[in-house]
């Protein structure tokens, strides 16, 4: 085999392990999202207004979005239950936006109040 042709294999190889490594978060990379998460969602439930609260839910609903693109190396069973929070996680932000939509904000800080049950429920799992 020519020595263009083992390096050219060699650097798919690379690319390769690169791009399967890259798809796996570290534990901080998602605890990050955890924490801006946590962050958006006491702001959210401080907010005076629908303006307000609108904008804090918009970040809060990103950092569940980027967080449930995360994998990680845990076990099947741990990844199971992540993928499990965050999907239940992405239904209830349902109940959050039709709160907003019709400018209720008692009922939107209420559906966020389920919300964050959930992820104290997951988050102890």
């Amino acid at each position: 085999m020519s020595t263009l042709k083992m390096r050219l294999i060699s650097g798919l190889m690379l690319a390769s392990i690169g791009i399967i490594a890259g798809g796996v978060a570290t534990a901080g990379e998602i605890k990050q999202d955890m924490k801006v998460m946590n962050k958006n969602m006491k702001a959210a439930m401080s907010s005076n207004s629908i303006e307000e609260i609108s904008g804090y839910v918009r970040a809060l609903k990103n950092a569940a979005w980027e967080a449930s693109n995360l994998n990680f190396d845990g076990s099947a069973a741990e990844q199971n239950t992540y993928r499990e929070g965050l999907t239940k996680l992405q239904n209830q932000f349902g109940d959050v936006d039709r709160a907003i939509n019709n400018r209720d904000l008692e009922g939107a800080k209420n559906a966020l109040d389920k919300l964050r049950q959930t992820q104290k429920e997951y988050h102890n799992k």
